[in-house]
């Protein structure tokens, strides 16, 4: 070969591998796991692997992307992907979480796990947007870097949150064997003074799921965090743990301001899932907040999904809205106005080529017309409550049961009657409980049951009875009201001679997890239940399945109106808050009488039988 002709193939060879791009004209395959963020009417991306970029030549290359949303451009559109590389002397990641401050000045990069080798440095870099400059963040502490966690940004708090994931070998070089080690509790981080501090959260360690920052609460409250999904490991720190979904029945809400979490059940039907997007929408003409969640992939059958619901808070009922044009799972997501950008992800559950292409790394789905579009419109940016839940909150503004006074008080504006707002008395400090005291606690719950049905007798006979009653004449009454009033003809709990495990068992199935200090005291919890409180054997009689065989399908053979479903929402709303595990977290005789189901329908109904 002509030497000129080797040196000018070396040359080419050598330029187009050291080619850096400035935008993705030359198109896109996939990337997921990236950091995300919209600050200044600008969307940024960061964990943008070079390597798998045509036209990019060299893997080494780290790239910011950043997107105009001042102007209109097509998602398709490779040239509105303004890339720019990132200061090689910051750890090439993927991820990563990416905060901004109250100033909309600085962009903070935390977590991630490293591409080929890890780096030793595991704080938190910052890019100065004016300055367009990287630097390592001065903060309290040294935080160890975790993967798999989700993470809140909240710059009208100065704050940041990151809660569950993991260590491993590709997150710090302490680690050399395939050993992960879940963290505990939750991260908090101010981005003016660089302080750090642990937080507590009962629900961890857990990997994945999706936390979401709500600005509720009278005033200058600070708000709740809301988390959802996840996986619970079998071990803290080891190898090869089972990994357990949580439910979706219920969601973690932290007050960020009392500094407690709580644990608030859900209703309504969603897909379970994992690595899925969530975002938060708000018409500020409305009183409620929705979470809207994206894809995502069923974490046991590992079938990606196109899926699209929705959380109504403060009712905490899930939706559906019409689907993705395509599964996604490991995206990301922004929100601008009502047009929700979803980021990267993977088609298929896989690790390599077959995890799928796409056109390029953003879609929008528009949360209003519930429909996929590829033109972005800076104009748009306004979200309308869907009619859904405008028709829902009309008659169930909020949940049956709240999960503690507390929590109902961060929502409900003062002055609402009680029986709006599921009221319960203030909740007192728990110092645990023995087995027996877990069963008396529960079957005191359906003694009141019996106590204040007794009193609505009474207080109906009082009113309605004329000088001429008899005795006689009331045992008939009490008699036809127990025979064709009260609206269930089988037991709660049921079994022949139970043991205290066995009745245990039927209070979990029914009424949930029990609150943590009983749940560690239950040495026999495991021989039905995960440590979150789900099933791993047999079929639970669930709250839903026990309203149906002892009250609906009874109702049915004896034909008899079976109880429609507004009455049904009230009165499971009242069970469940007589039931509540902890004595001083149920409402008091006066508070039930006062409800919305005695109101409605209870007392109108003793009436009729007389």
């Amino acid at each position: 070969m002509d030497l000129s002709l080797l040196v000018s193939l070396l040359l080419s060879f050598t330029l187009a591998k050291a080619r850096i791009i400035t935008d993705l004209s030359d198109g896109f395959c996939r990337n997921w796991v990236f950091g995300v963020n919209i600050i200044n009417d600008t969307l940024y991306l960061i964990n943008l692997d070079g390597g798998l970029l045509p036209g990019d030549g060299d893997n080494s290359n780290n790239y910011l992307v950043h997107l105009d949303l001042t102007q209109s451009f097509s998602v398709n559109n490779g040239s509105a992907y303004h890339l720019s590389l990132i200061d090689p002397n910051v750890p090439q990641l993927k991820g990563q979480a990416l905060w901004s401050n109250a100033a909309n000045t600085t962009l903070y990069s935390y977590g991630g796990h490293g591409l080929g080798n890890t780096s030793l440095d595991e704080g938190i870099w910052t890019y100065d947007i004016g300055k367009e400059k990287w630097a390592v963040q001065k903060t309290s502490i040294k935080p160890v870097r975790l993967f798999s966690g989700v993470s809140s940004n909240v710059p009208r708090l100065q704050g940041s949150y990151w809660v569950g994931g993991y260590q491993d070998r590709d997150t710090t070089r302490a680690i050399t064997d395939e050993s992960k080690v879940y963290a505990n509790g939750m991260i908090g981080f101010n981005t003016t003074s660089g302080e750090f501090r642990q937080v507590e959260a009962p629900f961890t360690p857990v990997q994945n799921g999706a936390l979401v920052y709500v600005p509720v609460g009278e005033g200058e409250g600070d708000g709740v965090l809301v988390f959802m999904g996840g996986e619970v490991p079998s071990v803290a720190d080891g190898v090869n743990a089972t990994m357990t979904p949580n439910s979706w029945e219920y969601v973690f809400v932290y007050d960020i301001a009392g500094d407690r979490w709580y644990n608030q059940t859900t209703t309504g039907t969603v897909a379970s899932r994992t690595e899925f997007c969530a975002v938060l929408q708000h018409d500020p003409s409305s009183p409620t907040y929705e979470v809207y969640v994206l894809g995502g992939a069923d974490y046991m059958s590992k079938e990606v999904l196109s899926d699209v619901s929705y959380l109504s808070i403060p009712s905490f009922h899930w939706h559906k809205a019409a689907d993705i044009e395509q599964q996604r799972m490991s995206l990301f997501c922004q929100a601008y106005g009502p047009q929700v950008f979803g980021i990267g992800g993977r088609i298929n559950w896989a690790d390599d080529q077959d995890a799928g292409c796409y056109t390029m790394p953003a879609f929008i789905y528009d949360v209003n017309s519930e429909t996929s579009r590829t033109t972005f419109d800076p104009a748009v940016t306004s979200y309308s409550q869907p009619s859904a839940v405008a028709e829902r909150t009309k008659v169930s503004p909020y949940p049956a049961t709240w999960a503690d006074s507390s929590l109902r008080d961060l929502f409900v504006p003062k002055g609402t009657s009680s029986s709006t707002a599921s009221a319960l008395p203030e909740a007192k400090a728990s110092r645990g409980a023995s087995v027996g005291a877990i069963v008396g606690g529960v079957v005191g719950g359906v003694a009141l049951i019996i106590v204040i049905v007794v009193i609505a007798v009474i207080l109906v006979r009082r009113k309605k009875r004329s000088p001429n009653d008899t005795t006689k004449k009331g045992h008939l009454q009490t008699a036809e009201l127990h025979g064709h009033c009260l609206p269930g003809q089988r037991p709660l709990f049921e079994g022949f001679n139970p043991s205290a495990d066995w009745v245990i068992r039927e209070q979990v199935d029914a009424l949930g997890k029990l609150p943590l200090p009983w749940w560690l005291k239950w040495n026999s919890r495991m021989r039905w239940f995960n440590e979150d409180g789900t099933r791993h054997s047999g079929n639970p009689r669930t709250w839903e399945r026990r309203f149906s065989d002892s009250v609906q399908e009874p109702r049915q053979e004896a034909k008899i109106q079976e109880v429609g479903e507004e009455e049904k929402v009230a009165l499971l709303g009242m069970l469940r808050a007589m039931l509540a595990f902890r004595l001083e977290e149920r409402p008091s005789a006066t508070e039930v009488m006062e409800g919305e189901w005695m109101q409605k329908w209870a007392l109108p109904e003793l009436a009729k039988c007389k």
